[in-house]
């Protein structure tokens, strides 16, 4: 992956007139990227998906909700990993991978914690909630930080 230093710096050496073959010479790097960062219109060339089909999943999904709900009301130590709730999904039929559990169930748990009114640069303390698909909320912090100039 490119970071937008090395695409800001193709850029430049390309149009202060330099070669692609020097460029990628000078800069270890494939013709194909070289020219795929003189080409694109902004520094993000990355395919991003919408939706994540869930084709294995879709049926499941709902017994999977109802686990993960159960796990977030128990206490620390009596939590389930995700391994063992790939293991209770595979006793009640589901024949798809480990992977595809886990990334739904870390992606069903999004931070949230946008600071608004807050210039950039500033330290703040602020309560840092978890919003759940289900719409509950909870508090699971307090933070001190920096509010970075590009927040989200």
């Amino acid at each position: 992956m490119l970071v937008l230093e090395t695409v800001l710096r193709i850029r430049r050496e390309h149009a202060s007139g330099k070669a692609i073959k020097a460029i990628m010479r000078d800069l270890h790097l494939s013709r194909g990227v070289v020219r795929r960062a003189i080409r694109a219109p902004d520094a993000d060339t990355k395919y991003r998906r919408e939706v994540q089909p869930l084709p294995k999943l879709g049926p499941f999904q709902m017994r999977l909700d109802a686990l993960l709900e159960e796990d977030e009301a128990r206490p620390r130590r009596d939590k389930l990993r995700i391994t063992r709730i790939h293991d209770l999904l595979l006793r009640e039929g589901f024949d798809g991978s480990y992977d595809a559990v886990r990334r739904y169930a870390t992606g069903r748990v999004r931070q949230c914690g946008v600071i608004s009114g807050v210039a950039p640069g500033r330290i703040v303390q602020a309560a840092l909630g978890v919003i759940c698909s289900g719409g509950i909320s909870s508090i699971c912090g307090v933070a001190r930080a920096a509010i970075p100039s590009i927040c989200m």
